[in-house]
């Protein structure tokens, strides 16, 4: 598996010189600087489910490089969003955001595409691994649907989907430690099914997912293999620390219960159902005009 990428270490990681090249070929910016220097408190926070529990103005200020002052007015006027005591709290529905939709539907051009699985893997390992917390101010900018910074990065965004339909993914139950107020537990539960519009980092292991002054643990049974990514030490810096793997964006989710465990922690159950498709898919557009060319009488 990607026997041209120049590896390096006991755990194979690409070599940073080659990704910075890759997210260059790939049209991307690359990362200034290594990541290796990162504490582990900011991987936690860059991987976490954002989106799906509250997080500081300053926070998204800070990652989605916006000024406070627009947040705050985007936040206002946004009927999923709840800005409390300075911190955003999401509020989950079975709806597309606008911003979204505009900019980060609908199928790749051929030229858009990632060209192989070398260039997947650049994209993947620039949201698992790139410093400056870049992966945080993605799933904030989604999480809040804000216009500017969704159109700015959506290519971006419509890569990193496309690699969780095309890498390899994985089935199970997947755990993530997080913060969450009483009005967005109330809200997925009050949803029943949603989607969650930021990508949705879970860990493998129960002891990898960040339970450290957390209220509360999503416990998310995935059950396709579909529509996420399996990281491994070539696609994340910090694979022996998370064990992450990545579902899509707007991934469907079916709300299960909540209880607690006896720590006092909520623990919140999460069926992941999944990515709608929003277009066809490709094989099936075809067989479709196939089909409707074979009924045409005249051709």
């Amino acid at each position: 598996m990607l026997s041209t990428m120049v590896l390096r270490g006991p755990d194979d990681e690409p070599d940073e010189e080659s990704v910075r090249e890759i997210l260059i070929e790939a049209g991307l910016s690359p990362p200034k600087g290594s990541s290796s220097g990162y504490a582990t408190s900011m991987t936690q926070e860059c991987s976490t489910a954002q989106g799906a529990h509250a997080a500081p103005i300053g926070l998204a200020e800070e990652t989605m490089k916006t000024p406070g002052k627009k947040l705050q007015k985007h936040a206002k006027k946004s009927e999923h969003v709840v800005l409390k005591n300075g911190e955003l709290n999401f509020i989950v529905d079975d709806e597309y955001k606008p911003a979204y939709l505009e900019f980060c539907t609908g199928w790749l051009e051929e030229h858009e595409r990632p060209a192989d699985e070398k260039q997947m893997t650049a994209i993947v390992w620039k949201y698992t691994s790139a410093p400056g917390w870049f992966c945080t101010g993605v799933n904030l900018g989604l999480a809040l649907d804000y216009a500017p910074y969704v159109k700015k990065h959506s290519l971006y965004i419509r890569h990193l989907k496309y690699c969780c339909g095309k890498l390899p993914g994985w089935k199970g139950v997947g755990y993530r430690g997080v913060n969450m107020t009483p009005l967005e537990r109330k809200s997925m539960k009050e949803a029943g099914r949603f989607y969650l519009p930021s990508f949705t980092s879970v860990s493998r292991e129960f002891k990898k997912c960040f339970t450290t002054s957390k209220n509360t643990i999503l416990k998310i049974n995935i059950a396709s293999g579909k529509d996420n990514i399996l990281t491994t030490p070539k696609l994340s810096k910090y694979f022996n620390v998370e064990a992450e793997v990545i579902l899509s964006c707007y991934t469907l989710f079916e709300y299960v219960k909540t209880t607690k465990d006896n720590k006092g922690r909520f623990v919140t159950e999460l069926n992941a159902l999944g990515v709608e498709q929003e277009v066809p898919d490709e094989q099936e557009f075809e067989d479709n005009v196939k089909t409707v060319k074979g009924n045409c009488p005249v051709q």
